[in-house]
C-alpha cells in the first residue's frame, strides 16, 4: 500500500515538474525588433504570424520570420516567405492535425 502510494506520488511531482518546466524552455522573445510590426491570426487548426518591417537593426535588405509552433508535446519551426525591407508582410503558419490544433509559441525574424 505505501509503495502505491509513493509511486503515484513521485509520478505526480515528476508529472507536474514536466509541465512547469516546459515553457520555461521553450520561452523565446515575443516582442518584435524596433522597426517591426507583428500580428497573430488564426487559421484551421492552428495559427499564424504576420510580420512588417520597416527598418532593421543590421544593414538588410529581405528578411522573414520564423515562428516557433507547439502542438501537444511537438514543438518545431516553420519559416514564412521572404519580402524586401518595407514591403508587405512575411507570414508563418503552424497547422496542426486532427486531434490537436497548433499554436505559435514564439517567433523571431531572420534577415538576408
Amino acid at each position: 500500500m505505501y509503495k502505491k502510494t509513493a509511486g503515484l506520488l513521485a509520478a505526480s511531482i515528476s508529472a507536474a515538474a514536466l509541465m512547469v518546466g516546459a515553457p520555461a524552455a521553450n520561452a523565446t522573445d515575443d516582442f518584435p525588433p524596433p522597426g517591426c510590426l507583428t500580428t497573430l491570426y488564426s487559421v484551421f487548426l492552428g495559427q499564424g504570424v504576420q510580420m512588417t518591417c520597416y527598418t532593421l537593426p543590421d544593414p538588410s535588405r529581405v528578411y522573414q520570420v520564423v515562428a516557433h509552433c507547439q502542438s501537444g508535446s511537438s514543438y518545431w519551426y516553420n519559416t514564412g516567405n521572404l519580402v524586401p525591407l518595407g514591403f508587405g508582410p512575411s507570414s508563418a503558419e503552424c497547422n496542426g492535425g486532427l486531434l490537436w490544433s497548433a499554436h505559435v509559441a514564439g517567433f523571431h525574424v531572420v534577415d538576408f
